[in-house]
């Protein structure tokens, strides 16, 4: 009964501590279904489509949402501002999307998915901007579907092999949403290494993954993960251009340079202060995408009044 009580209050201060400065809470604790839908291979998936121009299709995080990741921060509205097609996806396991509860129904599959909206709109290529496990997806597309993509930005996340540290935080992770136990292996995970947080952070944040989440489905898809490892080869090989952002207190930062040393056209750009978590919303990081997909975009359309 402790427990519980101390969970609820942490969440109470999270979320008027921490997220009351963003002004609004609905994309925390729910966000309307403004989207469409499509079936890919079975799976309804939910998906945002607005503006012109060249398209940019948006992935989310691990146990995000496009509201969390994308609209929130501004990314959205800000690619719709500058002239592109911002189309935000609710990745299967995730938001609005489908849930489904086999292993065999994530890793590359989710990959294919965004083939699949593409094809689903009539669109042969487009940039492709993940974050964190929206990065993995992107950085799997170069290797199966490299052909379908202008550009590549990758926040969060670099080339990440399943051993060591990560494949104990994964296994971490599976072993504890096996069990009823949540997400703190991977909170914990992903917190700047000098900035250690207590109980109260903890609970408020897996109390919140979990609100948004169904922690079976979400169990499956960290079980089909490995499946996302790229193929060093197939990354040597690409000639997509990949912006790779990551914040200088996320953990993660030295995959960055593990993928600078693959990709031809790789550029590493360090967002100060912020971490894994504040990435998205952090100064310059939405500014530092727009240079680069403008950089890349080969549409004469001129940016929207």
């Amino acid at each position: 009964m402790l427990r519980k009580r101390r969970t609820y209050i942490a969440l109470a201060v999270f979320l008027l501590v921490g997220y009351s400065a963003q002004g609004n809470l609905s994309g925390y604790l729910g966000y309307e279904d403004e989207g469409e839908y499509f079936f890919a291979d079975g799976v309804k998936l939910h998906y945002l489509d607005e503006g012109a121009g060249e398209p940019v299709i948006l992935l989310h995080g691990y146990g995000m949402n496009m509201e969390i990741t994308w609209r929130q921060p501004g990314a959205f509205d800000a690619l719709v501002g500058d002239g592109f097609r911002a189309i935000a996806l609710d990745m299967r396991g995730h938001g609005y999307s489908a849930k489904p509860y086999a292993e065999e129904r994530y890793g590359t599959e989710m990959v294919e998915d965004v083939v699949r909206l593409m094809d689903h709109l009539g669109i042969e290529k487009a940039h492709i901007a993940g974050n964190s496990l929206g990065a993995l997806v992107g950085i799997k597309m170069l290797e199966l579907h490299p052909d379908r993509m202008r550009s590549l930005i990758a926040c969060g996340m670099g080339y990440m092999r399943y051993e060591g540290e990560a494949k104990q935080a994964a296994e971490n992770l599976t072993a504890s949403l096996a069990r009823g136990g949540g997400f703190e292996p991977l909170i914990r995970y992903l917190q700047p290494p000098d900035e250690p947080i207590g109980w109260m952070e903890v609970s408020a944040g897996d109390a919140l993954v979990r609100m948004w989440n169904d922690e079976h489905a979400l169990l499956e898809m960290t079980r089909a993960m490995p499946q996302l490892e790229p193929d060093p080869a197939a990354l040597r090989r690409t000639d997509v251009p990949v912006l790779n952002l990551i914040g200088a207190k996320d953990p993660l930062i030295e995959n960055v340079d593990k993928l600078g040393a693959l990709v031809p056209d790789h550029q590493k750009v360090v967002i100060e202060g912020a971490s894994h978590f504040t990435l998205i919303g952090s100064p310059g990081t939405i500014d530092t995408m727009l240079e680069f997909l403008e950089a890349h975009r080969t549409d004469a359309l001129p940016p929207m009044a």
